[in-house]
């Protein structure tokens, strides 16, 4: 029985088995709280019938179970521990991608929130070129698709933002055209004042234009409202909007005019 004490068992942790690779003898366990217990399930013949000649073939089993229950708490805490060890590598790629997207989220996205809203508000009322209108117009749309990609975040409840904002709703017209035809286009002279939840109006927009050359307002159409009417934002508004989102906080813009009436810069308030 000296060979047995030195044997090596093979553990099958699937089918909760323990097998002695010298002599076959298979032990069945059962696990309780931490630890298994064991029970002889197959002894080769030859060997039973050593044992049974021996007078001694309960000392023996009991021995064999008893190794056999070392190596599968061992077999089966080294493959928790591999187990564990891989989660953990898992769980620590996660946290650095999670951790690489907040600094991207915080440093570069948000920051270009900020950006955008000190261009609109340094070109506001002024006069502009095609690539200052075409600038603005493309930070207006990359800023509506961020906020429309974060959406839990910038539009959850327990956000503090401005639930509302006021737009201008200009409807269709029919316009007779030299043909004698008809098209129809937006009618600028009935303009009406509607008030809007940001999130739906961040969600809605499908592209924005500015008209003429001087900066003031955007016009946008609406993926689910196009064919009934054209709208317009003041870009001050626009602004407030980036600024509070960005902060998670009302934030007024006010214009701030020189002795002659010309305005000359913008300045922050607490108060939408």
């Amino acid at each position: 029985m000296g060979a047995m004490v030195n044997a090596e068992w093979v553990a099958d942790l699937r089918n909760m088995t323990c097998r002695n690779k010298v002599n076959n003898i298979t032990v069945e366990l059962e696990k309780c709280d931490f630890l298994f217990i064991g029970k002889i399930k197959d002894v080769p013949k030859e060997l039973e019938e050593q044992w049974a000649g021996e007078g001694d073939g309960e000392k023996y089993k009991e021995k064999a179970v008893m190794e056999a229950e070392t190596a599968f708490f061992w077999a089966y805490n080294e493959k928790a521990i591999e187990k564990y060890k891989r989660r953990q590598k898992r769980d620590d790629a996660r946290r650095e991608a999670k951790r690489k997207g907040n600094v991207r989220f915080e440093e570069f996205w948000k920051s270009d929130l900020l950006k955008t809203a000190n261009t609109i508000l340094k070109l506001y009322g002024k006069e502009v070129n095609d690539k200052q209108v075409y600038t603005i117009e493309k930070k207006i749309m990359e800023s509506v698709i961020h906020f429309r990609q974060n959406s839990d975040y910038y539009f959850g409840a327990k956000r503090k933002y401005p639930k509302k904002i006021d737009l201008r709703s200009f409807p269709l017209k029919a316009v007779k055209t030299e043909g004698g035809g008809f098209k129809i286009t937006y009618d600028l002279l009935k303009g009406k004042d509607i008030v809007v939840k940001l999130k739906d109006l961040c969600n809605e927009i499908t592209h924005v234009t500015i008209q003429g050359d001087y900066i003031g307002g955007v016009f946008f159409s609406a993926k689910n409202e196009t064919k009934n009417a054209l709208y317009l934002l003041d870009l001050i508004h626009f602004s407030k909007i980036l600024l509070s989102l960005r902060e998670d906080k009302e934030i007024g813009v006010e214009p701030v005019f020189d002795k002659e009436g010309k305005l000359t810069e913008f300045k922050l308030t607490d108060k939408w």
